[in-house]
């Protein structure tokens, strides 16, 4: 089981860094950057609660209260980049998709 939860981590990290590598491409107008921002959102969407669950099994301690915010925060931007992928999004709303995954990562490092 432990094996699992390191591969959902794993899994986890690279669905980030593949939104990352999204929304920076995405800054830059390119809107080919789509299908990866959305492939990263998706993994994270999957992967998180996963993650919850295979911690509850393993009986370690969580935090349901952050997973919580985690993941209305991450619905917040999967939102947005579905939006933006049928309809292009102002800068505004795109700078602010970068902001809620900084606030994403903000609360996963800092509320302890």
């Amino acid at each position: 089981m432990e094996f699992l939860r390191l591969a959902l981590l794993f899994l986890h990290f690279g669905g980030l860094a593949a939104a990352a590598a999204g929304l920076a491409l995405r800054l830059t107008r390119a809107r080919a950057a789509g299908p990866v921002l959305l492939a990263g959102a998706l993994t994270l969407l999957i992967t998180g609660p996963a993650l919850v669950a295979v911690d509850h099994a393993l009986d370690r301690a969580v935090n349901d209260a952050k997973a919580g915010v985690k993941l209305a925060v991450l619905l917040a931007i999967l939102a947005l980049v579905v939006i933006d992928r049928r309809r292009e999004l102002p800068a505004g709303a795109v700078r602010a998709v970068g902001l809620l995954t900084a606030a994403n990562v903000a609360v996963a490092v800092f509320w302890t």
